[in-house]
This record gives C-alpha cells, sequence and structure tokens, in this order.
C-alpha cells in the first residue's frame, strides 16, 4: 500500500502504529525511485524509531509534525536468510536475536496495554536472566568470531525492546549498524550488566561486545530466534547489510523538547 501510494504521488505516507508498521511502510518507500517521505505517528507499544529520532511520541503532535518541513535521511537494514531464499526483508529500527528474538509471540493485548512501553521489558527480563546462552558465530565486516551469547541486538537507532537504550552511541544515518552481544556470564555480573543497559550506561562493561558494522553474518543454531522491529522473523542464520540513506522520514523542523533523552 505505501509502494502503491507513493507512486501515485502522494509526497508524505504516513505510519500509525508502533515499529513494526512503520517498518513495514518503510519498505514499501525504499527503492520506490519516488520523493515519497515517511511520517510517523507512533501509538504502538515501543515506539522506539520515533523516540530514536526525536520524533513526538504524543499523537496530536506526531500528527501535526507531517507538516514539518523537517527531513532526515536514514538507513535501513537489508535482511536475508538460506532459510528463505530469493526473498528478503527490512528492519528500520533493530534487530534483536537469540533471547528476545521471540518475545512478540508472548505479548498479549492485555499486556501491552497494561504496561504500556514496558511490556517488552517485563515479557523479556525474566528470560534473560534466567536463559542459557547459545553458540554463535558473528562476523562483522569480514572479521569473525565465536561466543556464547544470550543476546543480540543490531540497532539503527539509540533504542530497542521498549525504550531500552541498547546502542546509546547509535546514528541511523552513518551508514552503520550498531552491534550489541550479551554473552553467557554469571547470574551476579549478568543483573550488574541488564541493570546498567537499561541506563545506557553499558559502554565498556567487562564481556559485553559492542561493535558498528555494514555487513553482519550470523550462524547459530534452530533456537537462536530473529525478530525485525519487533516481529518475529527466522532462526539460525541470516545477514544483515545497511542500505545507506535509503529513507526520508519527516522530523521537526526544530528538535522536539526532551525527546532525545527519554530515559528508558
Amino acid at each position: 500500500m505505501a509502494a502503491a501510494a507513493a507512486s501515485e504521488g502522494f509526497e508524505i505516507i504516513a505510519a500509525a502504529g508502533g515499529d513494526g508498521s512503520v517498518g513495514a511502510v518503510a519498505a514499501g518507500l525504499v527503492g520506490s525511485g519516488t520523493a515519497a517521505r515517511l511520517g510517523v505517528v507512533p501509538i504502538g507499544t515501543g515506539n522506539d524509531f520515533a523516540r530514536g529520532l526525536g520524533l513526538p511520541l504524543e499523537v496530536l503532535s506526531a500528527v501535526e509534525n507531517l507538516t514539518s518541513d523537517g527531513v532526515r535521511t536514514v538507513d535501513v537494514i537489508r535482511c536475508r536468510s538460506p532459510q528463505m531464499p530469493g526473498a528478503e526483508r527490512l528492519s528500520l529500527n533493530a534487530v534483536v536475536g537469540g533471547l528476545g528474538g521471540r518475545i512478540s509471540d508472548s505479548m498479549t493485548p492485555k499486556m501491552s496495554r497494561r504496561w504500556g512501553r514496558f511490556a517488552y521489558l517485563r515479557a523479556g527480563l525474566s528470560d534473560l536472566i534466567t536463559g542459557s546462552p547459545l553458540p554463535v558465530d558473528l562476523t562483522i565486516d569480514g572479521h569473525r568470531r565465536s561466543l556464547d551469547c544470550l543476546m543480540l541486538v543490531l540497532a539503527n537507532t539509540r533504542f530497542a525492546g521498549g525504550a531500552i537504550p541498547f546502542a546509546p552511541g547509535a546514528d541511523p544515518s552513518d551508514g552503520r549498524v550498531d552491534v550489541v552481544a550479551i554473552p553467557g556470564m554469571p547470574r551476579p555480573a549478568l543483573i550488574r550488566t541488564a541493570i546498567r543497559v537499561l541506563r545506557g550506561r553499558h559502554d565498556g562493561t567487562r564481556g559485553l561486545i559492542m561493535r558498528s558494522g555494514r555487513s553482519i553474518q550470523i550462524a547459530a543454531g534452530p533456537s537462536f530466534w530473529f525478530n525485525l522491529d519487533g516481529e518475529t522473523w527466522v532462526a539460525g542464520e541470516a545477514r544483515f547489510d545497511v542500505l545507506p540513506g535509503a529513507v526520508d522520514v519527516v522530523v521537526p523542523s526544530l528538535p522536539t523538547r526532551g525527546q532525545l533523552s527519554d530515559p528508558p
């Protein structure tokens, strides 16, 4: 629908929904050959893409922002898997693998309504603390390493999982994706690491892997699931490549006060 609207000459295609809906509309605009821009009205559970770009999070303000002349060109992550030959998906905000890869499957509308953006945290934190790491081969721009991994986040913006600042330094316009890998570690160390991640103060944490790259390949077992912008995708093996400057997003002409520094 987004691709058709762009081809018909609409200048702004607005997505009213969460990160999955916004990412799906963005996918329709990538490669459309038009000047159509992506508008965002964040009415989902996490709304991490809107938060990461400093877009208004209140509905009426978000709708008003659609008339802004501000534009930001952002990257998109192209996602491919040998389990789906010839097919590819796009992720606008973040890819999450391992524990959290199927978090949307355990979410219910009741949980979303009751807990809001904290629903993802409630659904996933206990799994992270009690779960077992899985063997993963991680290759970033040709540099390969093997690790036992609990959770892996490929972040285009700062936030994922409902305002958790997994990648505090992420820039969605730099042509790179930030990679955050949480390996297996003793439970006390894992709890301390989780607290630092929630506060966005985990850079330099011992054992934590924080890198960035343009091309990421991941090989793991069938229990290592991936989700794209919160939507369950495939398990086991996948490749992710950055498509620089793939989508133009309507942003405030001036930064929206408070949005860029919202605490988790």
